[in-house]
């Protein structure tokens, strides 16, 4: 896969939107077909698939690349985030944010729960949350508190 910078855009590219698993029509008119990020070839039937979604672009008659916006969410104090619960521990639960690491719920960080009244939360259970602490060297928290 070749993933050098294919320069800027012209009116003469493709602009087709695909999503992960989808077959792009992606043929070289002339030399070897190149694939940029995004893009993959099917080792079965030789077709090439996204890997994400995106835009496809084209370049040259023979690049081709996935153009999008992806980035990692960087939580930051008082956002709202929705999360899934991926793990329970003895007074807290860990909760995927859609951040690089997995945040922390306390069992005590919602509205009325005390340690007789707490909440059940399963594996695989959504939580809408506010982030009460970020930093770069610490794992978010969340709280399920109106504040």
């Amino acid at each position: 896969i070749n993933a050098e910078y294919m320069g800027p855009k012209s009116s003469s590219e493709m602009s087709e939107t695909v999503f992960p698993g989808d077959i792009v029509d992606a043929r070289a008119t002339r030399g070897q077909l190149l694939l940029g990020p995004g893009l993959l070839r099917d080792g079965d039937s030789g077709s090439v698939r996204a890997s994400k979604c995106g835009i496809v672009r084209m370049s040259n008659q023979n690049k081709f690349w996935l153009d999008n916006c992806q980035k990692r969410y960087i939580p930051y104090i008082e956002d709202m985030v929705i999360g899934i619960v991926t793990d329970r521990h003895g007074d807290s639960y860990k909760v995927d944010i859609g951040a690089p690491f997995l945040a922390s719920l306390d069992h005590l960080a919602f509205d009325g729960a005390s340690k007789r009244n707490k909440p059940n939360l399963q594996v695989g259970s959504l939580v809408y949350a506010r982030v009460s602490l970020a930093a770069k060297e610490l794992d978010p928290e969340l709280s399920c508190q109106v504040s």
